[in-house]
């Protein structure tokens, strides 16, 4: 379950106070009780009605960090019999396939208090129904897009990603049609998306916005990254439901409403339908948020993965820096994984030792370090290390990340350098800030100024 908001609260954010054991099981009954009120209505007879409002769906949406325009669902919600259903099928249906994420959303959706807390081991009954959600309804509403998208449905995506190409500012739909070719229109363009769009089987959801997929440009490259990645002997034989697994890939976003890229002005090519953010939620932009106080600055992710590899591997790195070999020249994107990998590694050793902050590993590794000329002592690098594991969830890791399990990338070798041969241009080749999740491909656009 997501356990942590962006800005590292242990609660749901704007609106919300901590609540006590006592306020959540008051919360409780009261939704129990307006169910069983409401089903009372109808002689008791039939499912069980949720009385959950859109305000709390909006809510729960907002905080698992999914964009979805929510103008039809209240229509939908009207004489539903089976609101969480509805809810699950409207995201199915705009691209939202994570398993593990639909089963989040339904249970905030009934325990909404729950939102930044995270389930401990004893709550054993909370945690069987997380378990059920996922393996019934869950998997029920998957079913209803596990099939090829209707002629229909594939129709209305693209008109959706028409109109929604259009609801830009002023300065980014002007940036969208310089972007065009030499005489396609917006319309054009997006009649080229493909709603339908898969990676090895893992159908493509909207990166925010209301229509899933990407172009037609993009797909093509990423049909020819599939196909390398079938021709590895490692998969030989193996369908594409078991390589994606194995290349540990869980969710995909594409098309995006127009916006400017992170870290920029200029739009971002997810706009346009030639960009995909693969596993956003374990593979962060490292270097994005900021502080705007020098005194913060320390505690930036760079400067954790930076104090991480150099305790952990003896090493200078700067992960904002571009990445270059012996002789300064910039890393292709197989040398940049290598250096990323090691990097990650290191940062997942680093967030360990605060659990044995007086453990023999820790104080050998201080030792080493001050031996090549490290100034702290033991007791700065405790007070650091416990530090740094408190305060990652407030910068670039927000309330999803797990750097003290999985360091800052779990894309593999194999998937990158498939990507890559491609023709993408992966986030994590950046010459500054590194945007691990992120590979686009500029093919017929043609945008001016910073990129991404």
């Amino acid at each position: 379950m997501a356990t942590q908001t962006r800005s590292g609260r242990s609660h749901g954010g704007a609106g919300h106070t901590a609540t006590t054991p006592l306020t959540d099981h008051v919360l409780t009954l009261q939704r129990e009780a307006g169910n069983a009120a409401v089903t009372s209505l109808l002689g008791g007879n039939g499912p069980v009605v949720q009385r959950f409002s859109l305000g709390v769906i909006s809510e729960v949406l907002a905080y698992v960090g999914i964009g979805l325009d929510l103008v039809t669902l209240p229509l939908k919600l009207i004489g539903s019999a089976d609101r969480e259903m509805t809810v699950l099928e409207t995201l199915v249906g705009a691209g939202v396939t994570d398993p593990d994420k639909l089963a989040n959303i339904v249970f905030l959706m009934r325990y909404p208090m729950r939102m930044g807390k995270p389930l401990e081991k004893s709550e054993k009954k909370l945690i069987a129904e997380w378990k059920k959600l996922k393996r019934t309804k869950v998997k029920t509403a998957l079913g209803t897009e596990s099939g090829p998208m209707s002629e229909a449905k594939k129709k209305s995506y693209i008109e959706k990603a028409k109109a929604q190409a259009k609801l830009g500012n002023e300065d980014l739909t002007e940036q969208m049609e310089a972007a065009l070719p030499e005489g396609t229109s917006v319309d054009d363009w997006f009649a080229g998306i493909e709603p339908d769009a898969k990676f090895l089987g893992q159908r493509i959801r909207a990166s925010d916005g209301v229509a899933p997929g990407v172009h037609r440009e993009m797909r093509e490259r990423l049909d020819a990254a599939a196909t390398h990645l079938r021709g590895l002997d490692k998969f030989a034989g193996k369908n594409d439901t078991a390589i994606r697994k194995e290349l540990g890939i869980r969710d995909i976003g594409g098309l995006r409403k127009p916006k400017a890229a992170s870290g920029s002005d200029g739009i971002s090519l997810h706009c346009f339908g030639m960009a995909v953010d693969i596993n956003p939620d374990k593979n962060p932009f490292i270097g994005l948020d900021e502080s705007s106080k020098e005194e913060f600055k320390e505690n930036e992710s760079p400067k954790i993965i930076g104090r991480a590899m150099w305790l952990v591997k003896g090493q200078v790195f700067n992960v904002k820096q571009q990445l270059q070999d012996e002789k300064g020249r910039k890393l292709g994107a197989a040398a940049s994984w290598d250096k990323h990998h090691a990097a990650s590694d290191a940062l997942i050793e680093y967030m360990g030792f605060a659990d044995d902050l007086d453990g023999e590993a820790l104080k050998a590794r201080v030792d080493a370090v001050r031996a090549a000329g490290d100034t702290h002592d033991l007791e700065w690098w405790k007070k650091r290390i416990g530090n740094d594991r408190k305060l990652a969830p407030y910068y670039d890791f927000g309330k999803k990340g797990t750097p003290e399990k999985t360091g800052y990338m779990d894309l593999t070798k194999d998937l990158i350098v498939a990507l890559d041969a491609a023709g993408l241009v992966w986030g994590g080749t950046y010459n500054a800030a590194k945007d691990i999740m992120h590979f686009g491909y500029d093919g017929s656009i043609h945008r001016t100024g910073k990129k991404k």
